[in-house]
């Protein structure tokens, strides 16, 4: 028997709904990305493109131990950072902190960006949607700028933008 409710388009009820569910995966999933964050690793023979990277991560990652004691080790081509137990300790707490409706934002906006850092800079209002897209996008964007523009590439960053832009909108409407 067809329900006489309408369908929503809204992705976001159904969307929290399944991370409330299964809240300590996503909490382990999105402290996960503190071992990889993409400020975290810069580039290795691309001086240009690494300078970009410190003069756009760097201010977010002296943000991030400012505002919450959360230390990060920045590295260069594949060496592994390490991340000290006292930031993990430190970030598990604050995402236990977060509403499910934010820890839903929070964790589609860090999938997205690859970085839970810029994922916390917009769920702080430090960054916005866009902003934290272009800068977890630099090295796309230095080689857009070195080689032209990829059709294929601008049109999966502009459908990202699009999903960035609506997990920022659900955000500033929790």
């Amino acid at each position: 028997m067809p329900s006489s409710q309408p369908k929503s388009s809204d992705p976001w009820p159904a969307r929290v709904r399944n991370i409330a569910a299964r809240r300590k995966e996503a909490e382990a999933e999105l402290l996960s990305f503190a071992d990889t964050d993409a400020l975290c690793y810069r580039a290795h023979r691309q001086d240009a493109l690494r300078q970009a990277q410190a003069e756009s991560w760097d201010p977010l990652l002296a943000w991030i131990h400012e505002a919450h004691g959360c230390a990060f080790t920045v590295t260069t081509g594949i060496s592994p950072a390490t991340v000290p137990r006292m930031t993990k300790e430190k970030l598990a707490t604050l995402l236990q902190g977060t509403g499910d409706a934010k820890l839903t934002a929070l964790h589609a906006i860090t999938r997205m960006t690859g970085s839970l850092i810029l994922g916390l800079a917009v769920l702080e209002s430090r960054l916005s949607a866009d902003e934290a897209l272009y800068l977890s996008r630099l090295e796309e964007e230095h080689q857009q700028a070195a080689w032209g523009i990829d059709d294929e590439a601008a049109a999966r960053a502009e459908a990202l933008q699009k999903e960035m832009q609506a997990a920022e909108q659900f955000l500033r409407s929790c």
